[in-house]
């Protein structure tokens, strides 16, 4: 069977994981959108940061944060079973 099937595809992507992945992908899209309007507010007073680079910089922190608030999903549930505590420590 090929496995760039759509069956294949299909069987690898659990529930759970296509929930998350919309919820990374909607707080990543929030965080680029609020940084942008940040920026546009800052580009209109003529301020040195725009609407680019606080748009990628709320996307890069919002990136970080959603990586460390879901650890049993990333790397096999190995950080959730180790008892990794980054969420707090990167709010």
């Amino acid at each position: 069977m090929n496995p760039f099937s759509v069956e294949a595809l299909l069987r690898y992507w659990s529930d759970a994981e296509i929930g998350v992945s919309v919820i990374v992908l909607m707080n990543l899209f929030g965080a680029l959108i609020l940084g942008s309007i940040v920026g546009y507010e800052r580009s209109y007073r003529s301020r040195a940061a725009g609407m680019r680079t606080l748009g990628l910089v709320c996307m890069g922190s919002a990136v970080l944060t959603v990586v460390c608030g879901y650890p049993h999903l990333w790397y096999g549930g190995y950080a959730a079973v180790l008892g990794f505590d980054g969420t707090t420590r990167v709010i």
